[in-house]
């Protein structure tokens, strides 16, 4: 059989989601209804992808997951699971940073924001990225004349608030990180992918002043 299909998984913004690809193409995507997704329903939601395409693991050519920054279980879980398979059914496996996705094709001047707790953001760009207090985003704009924020958190709403508090535009892109991630992936060709997790608590806390 002609190993055609991409999985793509992407646990680390919200609750998580999967989807399938065939030459590059768009097929079918699935998210939990309900809580974060843990290993064993990835491999749910990948089995019900396939089945839907009348296909099995046996088609799939690669796959391909985040490696954060973002929430740290989801991370593990998808890294974790991105590996298993690899093993086990002979896949080529690739992972990217969720910044680097987020802020595919954007100007240099833009900046990538996660969540990082009920009250804090993380801010990145594609060389570096640092945790701040929610309050302190506008500040931190206005210091370092950020003109586009891309954000990837759960009430993008809160975060279009802060910045209208300034003079950048803000792109919600929080549906939209697995395709950005595969996009990633369709563009460096897999150059420079790594499956090594990105903790943003390995980092230190920024603040802006």
């Amino acid at each position: 059989m002609n190993r055609t299909l991409s999985l793509v998984i992407e646990l680390a913004v919200g609750k998580g989601e999967v989807s399938i690809w065939k030459n590059g193409e768009f097929l079918r995507e699935s998210k939990p209804s309900g809580e974060s997704m843990s290993s064993e329903d990835v491999l749910i939601h990948i089995r019900s992808l396939l089945q839907d395409e009348k296909s099995s693991i046996a088609a799939v050519k690669e796959i391909v997951c985040s490696t954060g920054p973002g929430g740290y279980t989801g991370i593990r879980v998808g890294i974790a699971t991105v590996k298993g398979l690899q093993k086990a059914a002979g896949l080529e496996a690739y992972g990217y940073s969720t910044i680097d996705a987020l802020l595919l094709g954007a100007a240099d001047s833009s900046r990538a924001v996660l969540e990082a707790g009920r009250k804090e953001y993380l801010v990145g760009d594609l060389r570096s990225f640092r945790i701040i207090k929610h309050f302190e985003l506008p500040a931190l704009i206005v210091e370092q004349r950020i003109e586009c924020v891309v954000g990837a958190v759960g009430d993008p709403g809160k975060l279009e608030s802060l910045i209208k508090t300034t003079n950048a535009t803000f792109v919600n892109a929080s549906d939209n990180v697995n395709k950005l991630l595969y996009e990633l992936h369709v563009e460096r060709k897999g150059e420079g992918s790594s499956l090594s997790p990105i903790y943003g608590r390995s980092f230190p806390t920024g603040s802006a002043k």
